[in-house]
């Protein structure tokens, strides 16, 4: 089992998990009463699930980062404020570029080149969750 593999089987027991307490919530209630197509739905759905896994990620984090020597420390912030720096740049001469299909393209680089592998995975692994979790009689 290669890495990307088991990314997507970790990834997918915690969205199971996460879905299935998300599926007991009022937000999710309020979410189905919603005017929205089953794929805006979807999305909606991947990406609350998402940020609910993140978190937890984050958290466990800033728990090792809690126990960093100041220097090291000052040394992350600044990469995250460079890897932040870039995504604007990045956003920016995308948005500037004209409406065609290159922009579409240069998007889809955007994304693929500023997401770590395993937040695709992650979100993928989530999004296979979704749909096997959820069908469309679930919305109506």
């Amino acid at each position: 089992m290669n890495i990307d593999e088991l990314q997507l089987n970790i990834g997918e027991e915690l969205a199971t998990a996460f879905l299935n307490e998300y599926k007991k919530m009022e937000d999710f209630e309020r979410l189905l009463a919603r005017d929205l197509t089953f794929h805006d739905l979807k999305t909606t759905v991947v990406l609350n699930i998402y940020e609910k896994v993140e978190n937890m990620f984050l958290i466990k984090k800033i728990t090792k980062l809690e126990k960093m020597d100041k220097s090291m420390l000052i040394s992350h912030i600044f990469q995250l404020l460079q890897d932040i720096n870039s995504h604007e740049k990045s956003w920016y001469s995308n948005f500037r570029e004209e409406e065609n299909e290159m922009k579409l393209d240069l998007a889809t680089n955007s994304y693929y080149g500023m997401v770590p592998s395993e937040k695709i995975n992650l979100l993928e692994a989530i999004e296979k969750v979704v749909e096997n979790g959820i069908s469309n009689h679930d919305f109506i």
